[in-house]
């Protein structure tokens, strides 16, 4: 994975020698304007709902490459449009607790809307690893996902924005009927990864599988980057067997060697079914291709 970040600078005003910080203005608040939407697909499930009205309206997009906690998260709107910026750190906060973090986000355009990318989430405010040593998170249950109504993410064009949600619980519950009936069209039952003693686990960092050096020639040259979710399909040893792109952003230059370098590189511990046998099953991941300064 090529990843540069960008410094972020506070800025302090001083005031009779002391110095303060302004203090931070409150949130655009919009409701939900439309009934959630699920759109079912063959490599991925998507939840979509309407915020506010006009030239203010916001859509809000929950993506899900497999059956997890984890989210891919992206905003659109005319609102949003963050003119030549590729990409910056946003603060990202599901309520109903206030426990904002930090987060890298893309931007781009979609025909005449601005869009977000803030790429993999929980609604816990939590982030996983890609360490296969770290303690894995908690698991998030129906009782959890009722209480998120929230969503607060800024500063975008100087602003801060609070969607109302409302109770999250049945949204994310229709999202797992679509996910569960997506894997079972991948060959897999989804009752057998649900009970799972092990998932397929990497045993070496993902940010291992890509190099710098692995950057497409013609793509480097024409400064193009992309966001790739890709899914491995792995055999009762852990071996990589099929790889999938699910969805890509921009160039379709950057598949062919993502999938090469993976399928070389990527070394897994086997799933392990209830009994604690080896069984086939899939990894789901996200690749970021982007340009930065030298």
């Amino acid at each position: 994975m090529v990843r540069r970040l960008f410094p972020v600078f506070g800025l302090v005003l001083a005031l009779a020698g002391t110095p303060v910080r302004s203090a931070p203005r409150p949130p655009v608040e919009l409701q939900r304007s439309d009934k959630w939407h699920v759109n079912w697909a063959d490599d991925r499930c998507t939840l979509t709902g309407a915020f506010g009205q006009g030239d203010s309206m916001l859509f809000l997009k929950f993506a899900q490459f497999s059956p997890d906690d984890d989210f891919m998260l992206q905003v659109f709107g005319r609102a949003i449009r963050n003119g030549s910026t590729v990409s910056a750190e946003v603060d990202v906060d599901f309520g109903p607790e206030s426990n904002a973090h930090k987060q890298l986000a893309m931007f781009g355009t979609a025909r005449d809307l601005g869009f977000m990318d803030l790429g993999k989430v929980r609604l816990d405010d939590r982030q996983s690893s890609n360490d296969p040593d770290a303690t894995p998170l908690p698991a998030l249950g129906p009782d959890f996902y009722a209480q998120v109504q929230t969503f607060t993410f800024g500063p975008v064009r100087g602003k801060r924005y609070r969607l109302n949600m409302g109770p999250m619980g049945g949204a994310i519950k229709a999202l797992g009927e679509c996910t569960a009936d997506m894997v079972r069209q991948w060959g897999y039952d989804p009752a057998v990864e649900a009970s799972l003693l092990r998932r397929t686990t990497p045993i070496a960092s993902t940010g291992a599988w890509l190099r710098s050096s692995d950057y497409p020639s013609g793509m480097l040259m024409t400064g193009q980057s992309a966001t790739i979710h890709y899914r491995l399909d792995l055999d009762e040893t852990g071996k990589v067997i099929g790889c999938h792109v699910a969805e890509i952003t921009k160039a379709e230059g950057f598949v062919a060697i993502t999938c090469r370098a993976l399928s070389s590189r990527a070394r897994f511990l086997p799933a392990l079914d209830a009994k604690g046998a080896p069984v086939k099953s899939f990894f789901a991941g996200l690749v970021r291709w982007i340009m930065g300064p030298n």
